[in-house]
């Protein structure tokens, strides 16, 4: 005979798993479930001899707190986020581990697959935590169940679901930056740039110079016959290898770096700097170890770090004594011949 899981049990009751899971540790009224539906599962559980996993236990009594960190990772463009798992995951590990926390790295492909990975290790009772990183005005369906689920949880973005617990950049300060140097360009057309499914892919606008939005999606060709007249915004220089290396260099460049050991100024694109990383991941660190801990929620449900007053920004190098002097030995050149 089969063992019975906590799927079975949420398909005889017509809820989800989450549900159950939430009533057999008593949160059931935390996500909403009614004192009659609560005890229809619990029946349904007797009925159906269900043993609750020793990882599922080992959450409940905090013997062994782990938190699933999801993080999008995309097989065909892994090089260009290992400096973002090198920021943010392993220093994020080293924070929880001193709180007695472990972790989990999750990484997923897909929203689908996001979704679909974070209801396993629930189902099974193998976290007793989770952060996300997501891009706005996507990852609904994730969002919505990470809420359902009642684990304490901590989203990297804005998400657009009310109620789920996230912490993201105040980038008002930066997209004014923005703004100035695409005004000061002179040119007609604006994207930022991202690589997504082994392709390059571009986004109008600056408003929401850090956000996902699939309908205003355009692709490389689609920017082509534009590309002389447009100023492209890139964040990392992995991105502008990566989008060089598929065979496009315009001219117009804006880098968007986050540290500035990494990149000098330079005379082949505009650099802006601004490091915030630190400050989010060791918010996340605090906030989600005191709810896993003690059940100390956040005071608010979704935190803005802001501490972009040290926003460095260089304009490319334009013309200096050596280039201007090499001008004028190639014109003179030039007219002697």
């Amino acid at each position: 005979m089969s063992k019975v899981t906590l799927k079975m049990i949420a398909e005889r009751c017509g809820v989800s798993s989450a549900v159950v899971s939430a009533c057999l540790s008593g949160r059931n009224k935390k996500i909403g479930c009614s004192s009659a539906k609560a005890e229809e599962i619990r029946k349904a559980v007797a009925e159906m001899n269900y043993v609750p996993s020793v990882f599922a236990r080992s959450i409940r009594t905090k013997e062994v707190p782990i938190i699933g960190a999801l993080f999008y990772a995309e097989s065909e463009t892994w090089q260009l986020h290992q400096r973002y798992f090198q920021a943010h995951l392993m220093e994020m590990t080293f924070l929880f581990n001193r709180e007695d926390l472990e972790v989990a790295f999750i990484p997923y492909h897909s929203e689908e697959e996001q979704l679909k990975r974070l209801q396993r290790v629930v189902s099974r009772g193998m976290i007793g935590g989770v952060v996300s990183n997501i891009m706005t005005h996507s990852h609904v369906a994730f969002c919505s169940y990470l809420k359902e689920c009642g684990l304490p949880h901590m989203v990297m973005g804005k998400p657009s679901v009310e109620g789920v617990y996230s912490v993201d950049y105040d980038l008002n300060d930066m997209i004014s930056v923005l703004k100035r140097l695409f005004l000061a360009s002179g040119l007609k057309h604006c994207f930022r740039v991202f690589a997504r499914n082994g392709e390059v892919v571009f986004f109008s606008g600056i408003s929401d110079a850090f956000s996902w939005n699939p309908d205003r999606m355009f692709t490389l060709h689609d920017v082509m016959g534009i590309a002389d007249d447009a100023y492209f915004i890139i964040p990392g220089h992995e991105i502008l290898n990566y989008m060089r290396y598929r065979g496009f260099s315009p001219p117009h460049i804006l880098l968007c770096e986050q540290a500035s050991e990494f990149l000098m100024p330079s005379a082949e694109y505009d650099l802006v700097v601004a490091d915030v990383q630190s400050n989010r991941i060791h918010y996340i660190a605090a906030a989600l170890s005191r709810w896993m801990k003690h059940g100390e929620k956040p005071e608010n449900i979704s935190h803005i770090v802001s501490d972009y007053g040290s926003i460095e920004v260089f304009p490319r190098l334009r013309g200096d004594a050596r280039t201007r002097g090499k001008r004028r030995n190639e014109k003179k050149l030039g007219g002697k011949r």
